[in-house]
C-alpha cells in the first residue's frame, strides 16, 4: 500500500496501517507493479534509475567487444536490449522533471557512440536522430502517449478506455504554433495525467495524414514526424556550435599592448 501526495501531505498523515483478514498491511515509500516503480511523490527517480542500471550494464559488458562487432549488429544489440528496457512505461514517467529524463537522454547518446564507435565526449544527437533513427525521451514519451490517444479515439483498444478522453477542447493559432485552449489542472498531478497531455499532443495529428486506420501505419507516420522535428533540433544545435562570432579584434588588442 502507498500514499502518494505532496511531501508535506504525506508527513502529516504518517504512517498507515490496514488490517485485512487477520494481516496487517502497512504503507511504503514506493511498490512495484508490472514492472513499474511507482513513488509516493510521483517523481519516478527509483524507475528511472534502475532501468539506466540495467541499460549500463548491458553497454558495459559489450564495449570491450565494440571492435569485433558490426556497426548493423551494434544496433541491432542496442535496439533488443537496450532501447525496450528504457522506454518501457514511457508514457508514465515521461512526466519526471528534466533532471530525471536526462539520466534516460544520456545512456541514449552513450548506446548511440557505442553503435557508431564515437569516443566519450563527441557530439551525437545528430548522427542519432539522422542515422539511427532513435527518438529521444521528450519525443518518446509524445510518441507513446499519441500512439495510446489514437487507440482510444479509433476504438481499437479495450472497451474499458472507450471514452477516457474527453476531447472539448479547442485549436488556437499563434504566429508560431498552434496550442490547445482547455481547462487546465490545478496540481502538478493534474498536469502530469495522461489525458491531459494527450489532448495537449493531439495538435500534432493536424500536421499529418491520419486517415489510416491501420496502428503500424499511423505510428510510422508519427515516429517520422518527431524525428524531423528532432533533427531540425539538433542541426539548429549542431550549426550553432561551429558559428564563429568573434574577429579576433581580442587578439589585435592584446598584441598592440604587448608591443606599446
Amino acid at each position: 500500500m502507498i500514499l502518494i501526495g505532496s511531501p508535506a501531505v504525506i508527513k502529516s498523515i504518517g504512517s498507515v496501517s490496514v488490517e485485512v483478514g487477520g494481516h496487517v498491511i502497512t504503507s511504503v515509500d514506493k511498490i512495484k507493479s508490472l514492472g513499474l516503480i511507482i513513488d509516493s511523490e510521483l517523481k519516478w527517480l527509483d524507475h528511472v534509475k534502475l532501468k539506466t542500471r540495467e541499460g549500463n550494464s548491458v553497454l558495459w559488458s559489450l564495449w570491450p567487444m565494440q571492435s569485433s562487432i558490426s556497426e548493423f549488429n551494434r544496433k541491432l544489440i542496442v535496439n533488443s536490449y537496450i532501447l525496450p528496457v528504457i522506454s518501457y512505461m514511457s508514457v508514465i514517467w515521461g512526466t519526471a522533471n528534466t533532471a530525471i529524463v536526462k539520466l534516460i537522454e544520456s545512456i541514449i547518446r552513450r548506446s548511440g557512440r557505442f553503435v557508431l564507435g564515437l569516443q566519450k565526449y563527441d557530439n551525437v544527437k545528430l548522427d542519432i536522430t539522422d542515422k539511427l533513427k532513435w527518438l529521444f525521451p521528450v519525443n518518446i514519451y509524445q510518441f507513446e502517449v499519441l500512439k495510446l490517444a489514437n487507440a482510444i479515439i479509433n476504438k481499437t483498444c479495450p472497451p474499458y478506455f472507450y471514452n477516457y478522453l474527453k476531447l472539448e477542447f479547442n485549436l488556437k493559432n499563434t504566429r508560431n504554433k498552434e496550442y490547445v485552449n482547455c481547462s487546465h489542472p490545478v496540481t502538478k498531478y493534474g498536469r502530469r495525467c495522461f489525458s491531459y497531455n494527450a489532448i495537449l499532443a493531439l495538435p500534432i495529428l493536424n500536421n499529418i495524414d491520419c486517415s489510416s486506420t491501420n496502428g503500424k501505419v499511423f505510428n510510422s507516420k508519427i515516429k517520422k514526424y518527431l524525428l524531423d522535428k528532432q533533427l531540425k533540433h539538433a542541426t539548429q544545435i549542431n550549426t550553432s556550435d561551429f558559428e564563429c562570432t568573434c574577429d579576433y579584434s581580442c587578439i589585435d588588442d592584446v598584441v598592440n599592448s604587448v608591443i606599446m
